[in-house]
């Protein structure tokens, strides 16, 4: 990186954001984001489920708007296959009100066992 300065990191899997960041915006050969591929597979509401939700919009807030070859959004193929009303909440979002929310204000509504224990880990290290 320019000037020495660390790349930002994520702050639990320490990967620089920009490589997150590209991977998530990435398709396959459907056309297909990663956003696309848990909404339909996220049948079951877990909290890891809930924190990578809002950790891969946080990444790619465009997902959320973004047609795969079949012309279908991520909320579009997790409302056709059942997927949890958490994920089909949290991807019922549009990019503005998801750029107001933060990174934050969506762990705390989506994730909130994520965001409180963030909260308490920095309590803890104060």
């Amino acid at each position: 990186m320019a000037h020495g300065r660390k790349a930002m990191c994520h702050p639990v899997t320490h990967t620089p954001l920009d490589l997150l960041e590209r991977k998530y915006k990435e398709r396959d050969e459907h056309g297909r984001l990663p956003h696309h591929w848990m909404a339909a597979k996220a049948q079951a509401h877990t909290h890891i489920l809930a924190f990578v939700g809002v950790q891969s919009i946080g990444l790619n807030i465009e997902a959320l708007i973004t047609r795969d070859n079949d012309g279908e959004t991520p909320l579009d193929i997790a409302r056709r296959s059942g997927a949890c009303a958490e994920i089909i909440s949290l991807l019922s979002l549009t990019p503005e009100e998801g750029c107001s929310l933060g990174w934050k204000g969506m762990l705390r509504l989506y994730a909130p066992v994520a965001y409180w224990n963030n909260e308490m880990a920095k309590w803890i290290r104060s």
